[in-house]
Parts: C-alpha cells; structure tokens; sequence
C-alpha cells in the first residue's frame, strides 16, 4: 500500500499540446475513463531524453487484482490512438 507521484510520458504516443482543443479532449478522455478507477498498473520502459518515465498504463474498472488488471485491463496508450486522440510517437 505504498503511493508515490511522479510525472510521466505515455510510451509510443504523443497528444496535442493541453492548451489546444485537441489536448484537452485526450485529458478529458484520460479523466473519465480512470474515474473511479481503484488504481492503474504500469509498466516502466525506462526515460526519455526529458528524464521523464516512459510508460505502459493499464486500468479494469472495479477489479482489485492487479495481476487481472495487467493481463486483462485496457491499455490507456492504444486507447488514445484508437480514439484518435493521440498519434504514434516518432523521435
């Protein structure tokens, strides 16, 4: 039951700056699908040029087995792309 904050980077993906429209389309959407979510489980691919963490974000409504979440949860990156929310990531 430990809880650290940090600022992060979805891997693979990039959204539109948070002051435009389109930014804060893909924020509401990243709101609404984690409310109520007990929690996310993720998986660091290391960091960016930036010394941000790269990561994988996975979430299940209402289940409280991380293992579950992880195996069967959505994949919050693929999400954003496939709602056209996000692009794929080129460096």
């Amino acid at each position: 039951k430990t809880w650290i904050s940090h600022k992060i980077r979805l891997r693979g993906i990039e959204t539109a700056e948070l002051g435009t429209k389109p930014g804060q389309d893909a924020l509401q959407y990243v709101k609404t699908s984690l409310k109520g979510v007990p929690f996310v489980v993720v998986k660091s691919h290391g960091r960016d040029k930036f010394d941000r963490y790269l990561m994988d974000v996975y979430y299940k409504p209402n289940e409280q087995d991380p293992l579950k979440v992880l195996e069967e949860g959505a994949l919050l990156n693929q999400e954003l792309l496939n709602k056209n929310l996000a692009k794929l990531y080129s460096e």
